[in-house]
């Protein structure tokens, strides 16, 4: 979850799909503050973020965004079945965390196409990722139709604070293809199949499993250990739908998300946007996911080694997140936005059942205040 809003902050993804290949007219500016606390009191993140998009010079656009996040809470979590039953647990240890992340994409126009290039970087004491990307988009059928196609890749370095030889490397490549048709004057549709793969370490080294055998004096201990390459597909389709008479807008995503670990889930997004005069807009949302565990997912292993985990994210769950966002015009050029939202995560919400069984519900909360200007 935690993931999920950080990214959804940050306004420029490396492979990005606009409803259209225009420049922009106007420069947009704003800060937006993010706070996020899970339900056991586990996390707590706060995290500002600055963003700018506009015209740079004749047929050149420009973004840019940059956010701190301070993570603060409770230590590496870790599975053990001392009880009878597999539990798991949080280390008495507390972590203070801090990351930086920084976006810049240059767009150049040229006719009916568009040509975009994205530089990426985020840091923290344990680990380092830059990315680069490219990203073509082309109008066509007197510009309702818009064809994307992107490409990106990203190179990860992975360290611990808990072992401080850990020198580790992750390089992922990214594409993407996706095409976007306007209906009519009131509704478009909007589909996309993106494709990843990585290669090199994907371990957790903050989690570990203990188990106990019947009989064992000791207990014994499993690193998390997980395939060094990584191949994920996604496909994700948007609808939009604008009521005149309402002064609303209905938008309904749908994402199937595969991997070769075993993983797949689905996430269907619905929100509905309300005008109310006077400036006012409000958007309630609702969310929900499903996700089967991953091949290698199990809180009891045969030995201390081989490959497997028991990250909970890993397992297989359902999650519901109702959101509200209300925002105020202040001004013809500024704009202010509130949004609250909660996550509530449980084996049995898994779509058909059959949720894995070992794993707690868990919930988290999220407020995220927006200001918003143009210039």
């Amino acid at each position: 979850m935690l993931d999920a809003l950080l990214k959804a902050a940050i306004a420029l993804p490396i492979c990005t799909l606009p409803a259209k290949a225009g420049q922009l007219e106007t420069a947009n500016g704003g800060i937006k503050y993010l706070n996020y606390a899970e339900g056991d009191g586990r996390i707590d993140v706060n995290s500002p973020l600055l963003w700018f998009q506009g015209p740079l010079a004749q047929n050149y656009d420009i973004a840019l965004s940059a956010t701190l996040d301070s993570v603060s809470g409770a230590s590496p979590q870790y599975v053990s079945n001392q009880s009878g039953k597999p539990v798991h647990t949080l280390s008495g240890a507390s972590i203070i965390e801090n990351r930086r992340a920084a976006d810049v994409k240059v767009t150049r126009y040229l006719g009916n196409m568009s040509l975009g290039a994205t530089a990426s970087v985020s840091s923290e004491h344990d680990y380092l990722s830059r990315g680069a990307g490219i990203d073509m988009r082309f109008d066509f059928n007197n510009k309702l139709t818009t064809l994307a196609l992107g490409s990106g890749v990203t190179s990860d370095d992975v360290g611990s604070s808990i072992d401080r030889s850990l020198h580790e490397q992750r390089l992922s490549h990214d594409f993407l293809i996706g095409i976007t048709q306007i209906i009519n004057p009131l509704s478009l549709v909007q589909s996309n199949l993106s494709f990843s793969e990585g290669q090199g370490y994907y371990n957790d080294p903050y989690k570990f499993t203990l188990f106990f055998f019947p009989g064992s004096p000791a207990p014994v201990l499993h690193r998390d250990i997980r395939p060094d390459r990584r191949r994920q597909t996604a496909w994700l389709t948007r609808y939009r739908r604008f009521f005149p008479a309402w002064e609303s807008a209905l938008a309904v995503d749908y994402r199937y998300y595969a991997d070769d670990w075993g993983v797949r889930a689905h996430t269907l997004d619905f929100s509905w946007s309300k005008n109310f005069g006077h400036g006012w807009k409000l958007r309630p949302g609702l969310r929900y996911y499903s996700q089967r565990q991953a091949d290698f997912y199990g809180t009891v292993f045969s030995s201390s080694s081989g490959v497997g985990s028991s990250d909970e994210r890993l397992g297989s769950f359902g999650a519901l997140a109702p959101s509200l966002k209300v925002s105020k015009e202040l001004s013809a050029d500024t704009s202010l936005d509130v949004a609250v939202g909660y996550y509530r995560q449980e084996a049995k919400y898994k779509a058909g059942g059959g949720g894995s069984s070992d794993l707690a519900p868990f919930s988290a909360r999220y407020l995220m205040l927006g200001l918003n200007r143009q210039f």
